[in-house]
């Protein structure tokens, strides 16, 4: 069918959802909706026809789901009237030719309504900022009183006018404004009406400009106008900047019943409502004592205040955020809110009031009684902590807010309760060219890139879900701290710079701030850890989880919170984790840094260039957070590969076990054989030993369970030392003891075999090691302080230390013939290759070593015991000055 043979309803039908109109089924007589959660149904334009041509009605749905269109409803005669003075131009609807619905695309408006004093609508915004469902009727359809429905002129969506949602509202609060004056006219008076409207607008916050234009547009032709609407306004504003009343005839209320409420209302003062009195003072009618002095400062100012009791610190509103008071601002408010305690004497029907009034505002003026005032009020305006920065994906910038979930920008809402703001106006588009740079040069890997990018991303929210502790390490001179100072300014508020002392294990308890001050934060950032400090692994784990977390301020009571941070850690060192446990080891991110910049071309002004790119900057982070909720933090090759190296080197059982033990079923060994050798292995290769109850725990975590041998020893199944490793001598066992390790006891067994006892003890051969090593079962479960592992699994740790083990010993045995000093030599290459159980060569050389310990290192690679150490300490020293001769 074509355009020009398709019936004109049909046509707008398909217009509505060519332009994004979301259309609903509207009943006629009652003129909404009569089916089920008809706000979330998609009606098929086949079935909307049916519908209109059966009789029924079409409205479109408001808000966001049709692309924030809305319609501003004018109910009243006098509401169409004065429209067009209020009203930017746009595309209209009505019957009759009168213009009832004005079109406008305005994104997060919500539905508001104008009453009269009686109640009577005058005009209604139709909107929905929250998806709850407005609609308003459009062609084609019927009133069923006052006829069709039509566009004025034609439809056409290119002439529907966007206006911010600020400017709509107040344009519509003008417009009922207006109209409610004009409306609610006195009969006689209209110079005292003018009076009175200008004192208790002007009192109240109107500024004079907007209320010159309100009472030109709306003083009724027939009535006596002010001679100059500007001087009386100027004159009304000069008396309340002198304390004094603005009329002494009668107050708006007397002239006007219930008009001062209504007023109040439609400009959005909805807090002084039901405090407005009959003078049109909002604290008219108070109590003469302090606690109505309270809910006077409440009734002026409580829209801008916030008390909470947990942090013993009030909030004020500054147009942008929730700021704590730090510089007596809620004191100068008690303060105005007595001066105006002065107008309202002056304002009182009869003397006897009067001087009441004007006694008592003196008397306020008392410390005492300004103290007594604000602590009164604290209980009117509460907020809990739990309230504030509540939603975790709104990130306030100093030009709006930014809800995260789509990267749009919005404007500040009280409602919010965001007490922090980002360094930065937050703009899409912002240039970052000096950014851009810095990254590509400190961060040369896409991927890696990528991954930061994504990590800050994640950062800018309040969502803790990766339970991540990114470490950003590297050596001096690499960018990683110029990347957290960079980030942490334009975050602002959100970002929190943390003394390292908090992350690591101290003795005594922290400053309480330490963790409370974590309230709302979301990127936290340290710097710089000492080398050999140990991470506090279980305050990581709090702070890193999602589960409420209890601090307080300093002398201030204990209160509750959800964490909304993410912990980064800038160091050269890393810090030293015992724990091999999955819970600690599946948060750990570590970022290297690991381009070092050259003095050379190192720019000093960098930091003063990315301070001028800070919008750019948080550009950039909120990208990364689009990126990251559509495909997670994901990994990182670099970032995998250096967090596993990281676990490895930590973990200094796994390497004792590595280069002394075998671990396969049927195996067993004595504890104090295993602890013996366990601190001799330490003493050599530079590591702190565990004290031996600690050792005994760390082997219980990796599965090997305490039991007794014979005559109750101490032994540990499916772990025994290597080859050769013999048992310590008397006294061996008191490398770094302490207490004995706490073993299972149990009652006597009956005597042993011969066999089970040797076993105890039982060192390996050659031709055993290997027999154990090709014998072990493919499925035998392997822990190593890893998520499970089997003999035959990716990099199968334990069996490649097996094999070479034997490859070693094969070799040993295969150049037995040669001179000792060529044999060291190889090793002492092959060590100094990276491919030894330690890299001391170049410590050695440095004086860092001493002969002992890298004599020591070549016997564990040729897989000796450290026993014998002490006999290759010549050889080893004429390999080294053979390896230096050839330099």
């Amino acid at each position: 069918m074509s355009a020009e043979t398709t019936p004109e309803p049909e046509r707008l039908l398909a217009a509505y959802d060519e332009f994004g109109w979301k259309q609903v089924k509207v009943d006629r007589e009652l003129k909404k909706p009569t089916y089920e959660k008809w706000q979330e149904k998609t009606i098929p334009r086949e079935e909307l026809r049916r519908h209109v041509e059966g009789g029924g009605n079409v409205g479109i749905q408001a808000g966001q789901v049709s692309d924030w269109i809305c319609a501003a409803d004018l109910d009243s005669e006098e509401a169409v009237r004065l429209a067009p003075k209020f009203l930017p131009e746009t595309l209209k609807s009505g019957k009759q030719g009168i213009p009832t619905h004005w079109i406008y695309r305005s994104p997060g408006a919500g539905y508001r309504q104008f009453r009269d004093v009686d109640r009577t609508m005058l005009l209604e915004l139709k909107a929905s900022e929250n998806g709850a469902g407005h609609q308003f009727v459009v062609e084609p359809s019927t009133h069923p009183e006052k006829g069709p429905y039509r566009w004025m002129p034609a439809f056409n969506p290119a002439l529907v006018a966007e206006v911010s949602k600020e400017d709509l509202t107040k344009r519509l609060g003008h417009l009922a404004a207006a109209v409610l004056i004009a409306r609610n006219f006195p009969h006689d008076g209209g110079h005292d009406y003018a009076n009175s409207l200008c004192g208790y607008l002007l009192r109240n916050g109107t500024a004079c400009e907007d209320l010159e234009g309100i009472l030109e547009a709306c003083w009724p032709a027939d009535k006596v106008r002010p001679h100059n609407v500007a001087g009386a306004i100027g004159d009304a504003e000069a008396k309340i900047n002198r304390g004094e009343p603005v009329t002494g005839g009668r107050t708006l209320e007397e002239l006007a019943p219930g008009l001062p409420k209504a007023l109040a209302k439609a400009l959005g003062w909805a807090h002084r409502e039901s405090e407005i009195g009959e003078t049109g003072h909002e604290s008219q009618g108070r109590h003469l004592t302090d606690m109505g002095n309270a809910e006077r400062l409440v009734a002026r100012h409580g829209e801008d205040l916030r008390y909470v009791h947990p942090w013993r610190r009030w909030l004020v509103w500054d147009g942008a955020r929730w700021k704590v008071d730090d510089n007596g601002h809620v004191r100068r408010l008690a303060k105005d809110t007595i001066r105006t305690i002065y107008a309202e004497a002056g304002d009182a029907v009869d003397d006897q009031a009067r001087n009441k009034l004007a006694r008592h505002a003196m008397s306020s003026e008392a410390q005492r009684s300004i103290e007594a005032m604000i602590a009164l009020a604290q209980s009117e305006v509460p907020a809990s902590p739990d309230e504030l920065d509540a939603d975790p994906w709104l990130l306030n910038a100093e030009n709006g807010t930014v809800d995260l979930r789509t990267g749009e920008l919005r404007e500040h809402r009280r409602e919010d309760l965001l007490t922090k703001i980002a360094g930065a106006e937050y703009r899409p588009d912002a240039p970052a060219t000096a950014w851009a740079a810095f990254l590509g040069r400190v961060l040369p890997g896409e991927e890696l890139r990528a991954f930061v990018q994504r990590a800050a991303g994640y950062s800018v929210t309040g969502d803790t879900s990766e339970q991540c502790l990114f470490i950003n390490h590297g050596g001096g001179d690499n960018g990683k701290s110029t990347y957290q100072e960079a980030l942490a300014e334009a975050l602002g508020d959100y970002a929190m710079r943390a003394p390292t002392e908090m992350l690591m294990v101290k003795r005594g308890g922290g400053i309480p701030n330490d963790v409370a001050r974590l309230k709302g934060s979301r990127f936290v950032a340290a710097s710089e850890t000492e080398e050999g400090r140990r991470l506090a692994e279980s305050l990581v784990k709090d702070l890193t989880g999602q589960d409420t977390i209890t601090a307080r301020f300093m002398r201030a009571e204990f209160f509750d919170f959800k964490p909304s941070h993410k912990l980064w850690l800038s160091t050269n060192h890393k810090p030293e984790i015992r724990g091999t446990d999955h819970a600690i080891w599946r948060r750990i991110r570590l970022v290297p840094w690991s381009v070092t910049i050259p003095p050379a071309e190192k720019d000093m002004q960098l930091p003063e260039k990315l301070r001028r790119e800070l919008a750019g900057v948080l550009a950039w982070a909120v990208r990364g957070c689009l990126d990251w909720q559509r495909g997670g933090l994901g990994e990182s090759e670099e970032v995998r590969q250096a967090t596993q190296d990281y676990r490895i080197e930590m973990d200094v059982l796994a390497a004792f076990m590595d280069e002394c033990c075998l671990v396969a079923p049927g195996v067993q060994a004595k504890f104090s054989d295993l602890y013996a050798e366990y601190g001799r292995w330490c003493e050599v290769s530079g590591e702190k030993a565990e004290k031996k109850r600690a050792f005994g725990m760390l082997l219980k975590e990796r599965g090997f369970e305490p039991d007794n041998g014979a005559k109750n020893t101490a032994i540990r199944r499916g772990i025994a030392l290597l080859s050769g490793r013999e048992p310590p001598p008397s006294g061996g066992e008191k490398v770094n003891q302490q207490t004995p390790e706490s073993e299972p006891q149990s009652p006597p067994e009956p005597e042993n075999s011969p066999d089970e006892v040797n076993q105890t003890t039982k060192r390996l051969t050659n031709d055993e090691l290997q027999k154990a090593c090709k014998n072990t079962e493919s499925n035998a479960k392997v822990n190593v302080g890893y998520p499970e592992i089997t003999m035959n699994a990716r990099y199968p740790v334990r069996e490649a230390s097996y094999q070479k083990q034997v490859n070693n010993i094969n070799y040993v045995n295969s150049v037995g013939s040669e001179d000792a000093g060529v044999r060291d030599r190889k090793a002492l290459e092959a060590l100094e290759n990276g491919n030894g159980p330690r890299k001391v060569l170049g410590e050695f050389r440095d004086g860092a070593a001493d002969l002992g310990r890298l004599a020591g290192s070549v016997a564990v690679y040729w897989g000796r015991p450290l026993s014998e150490a002490p006999s290759w300490k010549d050889p080893t020293l004429k390999a080294v000055s053979a390896l230096e001769g050839d330099e």
